[in-house]
């Protein structure tokens, strides 16, 4: 019979113990968005309204390619005039 009533005990306290986890993350969470809410709404109003500017709005014109000069070839240095060979006497 002690036993019966051992194991009530410990289900209870388990079960309190997770309720108190429980109770401390939504403490936790509320302080989070309370300090951090405004932000976070200001963030997401401005994400819903870049994507519902996107989808009523005209394409992006396509851009135009650029005109670049070419560029120049590569000088070659000047040949220098091998030596002659002198003929032997």
């Amino acid at each position: 019979m002690q036993q019966r009533q051992r194991r009530r005990r410990q289900r209870g306290q388990g079960v309190s113990e997770y309720a108190l986890i429980l109770g401390l993350i939504a403490v936790v969470a509320i302080g989070i968005l309370t300090f951090a809410g405004g932000t976070i709404a200001a963030s997401l109003t401005d994400t819903g309204r870049a994507i519902a500017s996107g989808l009523t709005s005209d394409p992006p014109p396509t851009p135009q390619p650029t005109k670049t000069k070419p560029t120049p070839k590569p000088t070659k240095p000047p040949k220098t005039p091998k030596p002659t060979k002198k003929p032997k006497p």
